[in-house]
């Protein structure tokens, strides 16, 4: 059976701040300190096979504002596809999910989830899975796998998400690595999950340490990452999964004294999470009143304090020009698409689809140009028929005007039947703040159940700010109207599917058409603007 890979980095840094040096001089920010990360404890492990609804771990966090990091792995020989659908507990009030895939195998998904202890002791931790978890045979497993982080800032951390990746090529070595990550600041921790079929020795990456879970996989951390880090170990020829995520820490900046201004936070930069977290911008340094005018003998008065501007509200986002759509069928290994970028700044959305009647499974390894420097992938999934995927990605323009934008795809896209086909469909996005915007996920959802209807439905999701996009896909064996959502936009894509999109949405939103009856596939994201 193939296994998988989970890395987690945690960036450690502190908020400082300045008194005021003079009456006439603006507050600046001090350079944040690091923080400094440890582990705590050993690896928690715990495995179900056959596969159950749920899976429940005994964890017993040792602090308040500690660091729960989660790697999941879900097996369904023949069950249709299933994934962890919500965490539960262990001492954690919110659990944040960094990254989640199928693997190239077609009978696998890995997750990275992470969460920040508000209560200790001993007490259940519990993976809630999707549909078809309990549906499979006894080869069906899961697997769930625990390790705890401390930092130097004790309950008043503050963690945050810095980036994630994954290696699924379906290559067969006998060195396997981790995904490569490079850190947004210093001191950040890495904690990898590596899936194997067979087995691996512990690795030689200086400062690493490897750990095997319940089912003989590998969990790795390393808890002071500077730069680009990719753990790496030796076994017999064989493929492998892994993914990985990097996290960061900084204390919370202490209250402001009398006579000093409250510090501004650092503006470091990471790169967009699968997770729905946003961190605000920095707020302006405020500046003190001024000195008294020379010509009064009066001492300058004590610099008064100022409250820090508050963050900026989301933008207001429209779409630019309709979609772009292209397909192929026979599926090739790759597949080009012409767009044209308006603007710096803009997102472009992507939904793509892969079929593989009579062939391999197989999904977007990867996605390139289009004007886009990096691409972020919000959701990917085989389809319960057990015949197609499905994904989204987006990503922000950073080179305008007209460009190639490449998607390239696992194994197995170019040994299917004529039957194999994909598509590629874009929408580009601009916001009020242009090439100033910062984009991030938000949510993401999924439909596929199977069940037979003539009024398919897009996820259902809540956005957690105001003038949201929804960008959603559906996929239908035969064909369906445009739907009558108030402000939704639906097109047709290339294959007779639909692609719907939303500018400005506040509350929880369930895009929806209608059409013949037929069973039906769909996907969406959330993206917000600031």
């Amino acid at each position: 059976m193939l296994r998988h890979v989970a890395a987690v980095a945690v960036a450690a840094t502190a908020i400082g701040g300045v008194g005021l040096a003079a009456a006439t001089a603006p507050v600046q920010a001090a350079d944040p300190a690091p923080v400094a990360v440890a582990s705590v404890g050993s690896l928690v492990v715990h495995t179900n096979q056959p596969a159950l609804a749920t899976e429940t771990v005994s964890v017993a966090p040792h602090g308040v504002g500690n660091l729960l990091a989660v790697a999941v792995e879900t097996k369904f020989v023949g069950t249709p596809a299933f994934t962890g659908a919500s965490i539960s507990g262990g001492g954690v009030a919110t659990w944040q999910k960094a990254l989640g895939f199928l693997t190239i195998d077609g009978t696998h998904a890995q997750e990275l989830w992470w969460g920040v202890v508000t209560t200790t002791g001993t007490q259940p931790l519990t993976v809630a899975y999707t549909a078809g978890a309990t549906a499979g045979t006894s080869q069906s497993a899961t697997s769930v796998d625990v390790q705890e982080f401390s930092s130097s800032a004790g309950s008043s951390a503050s963690w945050s998400f810095d980036v994630a990746g994954r290696v699924d090529d379906g290559t067969t070595t006998t060195v396997p690595t981790y995904p490569a990550l490079t850190a947004a600041s210093a001191g950040e921790v890495y904690v990898g999950y590596l899936a194997i079929p067979s087995w691996v020795y512990r690795g030689s990456t200086p400062g690493v340490v490897y750990q095997t879970d319940a089912r003989g996989n590998q969990v790795v951390y390393a808890t002071s990452v500077s730069g680009t880090l990719a753990p790496s170990t030796t076994g017999p020829s064989q493929t492998f999964t892994s993914i990985g995520m990097l996290l960061r820490a900084a204390a919370d900046a202490p209250s402001p004294g009398p006579t000093s201004s409250s510090p501004a936070p650092s503006p470091t930069t990471s790169s967009p999470a699968p997770s729905p977290t946003t961190s605000s911008p920095a707020p302006s340094p405020t500046t003190s009143s001024p000195a008294p005018s020379p010509s009064t003998s009066s001492p300058a008065p004590s610099p008064s304090t100022s409250s820090p501007a508050p963050p900026p509200g989301p933008a207001t986002v429209s779409a630019v020009g309709s979609l772009v759509t292209h397909t192929n069928q026979p599926s090739l290994a790759t597949e080009t698409v012409q767009v044209r970028p308006r603007a710096a700044g803009n997102v472009l959305t992507l939904a793509i689809e892969t079929k593989f009647a009579w062939g391999k499974g197989f999904l977007v390894s990867s996605v390139s140009g289009g004007g886009v420097t990096a691409w972020q992938r919000a959701s990917a999934f085989y389809t319960r028929d057990g015949t197609h995927g499905v994904e989204l990605w987006w990503g922000v323009v950073s080179s305008p005007g007209a460009t190639s934008l490449t998607v390239t795809y696992g194994s197995g896209s170019a040994t299917g039947s004529s039957q194999s086909a994909t598509s590629v469909d874009v929408q580009e996005l601009a916001s009020s703040s242009g090439a100033a915007t910062v984009w991030s996920l938000d949510a993401t959802g999924r439909v596929d159940t199977g069940v037979s209807t003539s009024s398919p439905t897009y996820p259902t999701l809540a956005p957690t700010s105001t003038h949201e996009a929804y960008v959603g896909y559906l996929a239908i064996p035969s064909w369906v109207r445009k739907g009558s959502t108030p402000g939704a936009v639906y097109q047709t894509d290339a294959r007779g599917n639909q692609v719907v999109h939303l500018v400005s949405v506040d509350s929880t939103v369930t895009p929806s058409t209608t059409g013949p009856q037929q069973t039906f596939t769909s996907a969406g994201m959330l993206l917000r603007a600031t």
